[in-house]
């Protein structure tokens, strides 16, 4: 079936979203976000031979990257959107690819877009995008969160600046622009867990592992933000297999990576879940078995 054709927006406005094959982690350590916030740059300030253009490629309104997408709201002006975001994609992968020693794509099929035309949108956006990091449990207001454009724009920071605030978005003024963002209701990050389950169904999930001969404590208890969690389900499988990064597990030899994700799962982690934080396929870890020989105690 022939791909639907991108929205085109009559003023070069869009929404665009790059998610993590899989679901999995698309940034494993700092420089990782410092290496894509160069291409961001490069892409921004330079044409496809590398030299310096008199005009920005495009305008870039908002962003916020996490662990495994990334959201960027942005005017496209000298260069269309698919050459601009196939410049940061392609380059970020053969990055990626060539630290954690990976290959295939890294990205799941291609980005997504959708065209911003009018200022409520506008503004959804700016606070939707923003407020992306204190939904998954990140930090309690998006000026704790480094990743994201937030501080650059209402602080005003001039230093290694990457966003601008529109002076001629349709409807809106710059100053009513900032003026929304000082403003800008903060999203409550307990509440993405409402329909997850209830504030009595709290548990603490511990997994008795004869072989590593100690007690497999996850907290998959849903008072706690989304992120706290994810991160101990993470380091659990790093911890069982002594591996640095997400990246070097995938790489493991499959008996040893399945054993680890089937005592994770066992231990009461969600399939679903344990598919996004480790990129492995849910069938896959659907199928896993949990023979203790094959994995050394862990240190």
């Amino acid at each position: 079936m022939a791909r639907k054709p991108r929205e085109i927006s009559p003023i070069g406005v869009y929404h665009v979203m790059l998610r993590g094959i899989n679901k999995q982690r698309i940034f494993e350590w700092p420089e990782d976000y410092q290496e894509f916030y160069k291409l961001v740059h490069q892409t921004l300030t330079t044409d496809t031979t590398g030299n310096l253009v008199k005009h920005p490629n495009f305008e870039l309104y908002a962003y916020c990257l996490m662990d495994n997408h990334v959201h960027l709201l942005l005017r496209v002006k000298a260069a269309p959107l698919a050459t601009i975001i196939k410049r940061i994609a392609t380059g970020y992968a053969l990055y990626f690819n060539r630290k954690y020693d990976r290959v295939g794509h890294l990205f799941q099929d291609r980005f997504r877009s959708e065209p911003c035309n009018d200022s409520k949108y506008f503004l959804t956006l700016l606070d939707y995008i923003h407020n992306n990091p204190v939904k998954g449990g990140c930090c309690v207001s998006p000026l704790d969160y480094s990743n994201c454009s937030y501080a650059e724009l209402v602080k005003r920071k001039d230093e290694d600046r990457l966003c601008v605030i529109p002076k001629d978005f349709p409807g809106l003024s710059d100053a009513e622009i900032l003026r929304w963002l000082r403003e800008m209701p903060i999203q409550d990050s307990d509440s993405i867990q409402e329909n997850e389950a209830s504030a009595d169904t709290q548990e603490r999930v511990l997994k008795e592992s004869a072989r590593q001969e100690r007690s497999l404590e996850l907290m998959c208890n849903f008072g706690e933000r989304s992120a706290e969690v994810d991160k101990m389900i993470v380091d659990e499988l790093l911890k069982i297999t002594g591996c640095n990064t997400i990246s070097e597990f995938q790489q493991l030899d499959k008996k040893r990576m399945r054993s680890a994700l089937a005592i994770v799962r066992d231990a009461g982690v969600s399939i679903r879940r344990l598919s996004r934080l480790s990129g492995i396929s849910e069938g896959i870890i659907r199928n896993c078995k949990n023979p203790a020989h094959l994995l050394p105690l862990a240190q």
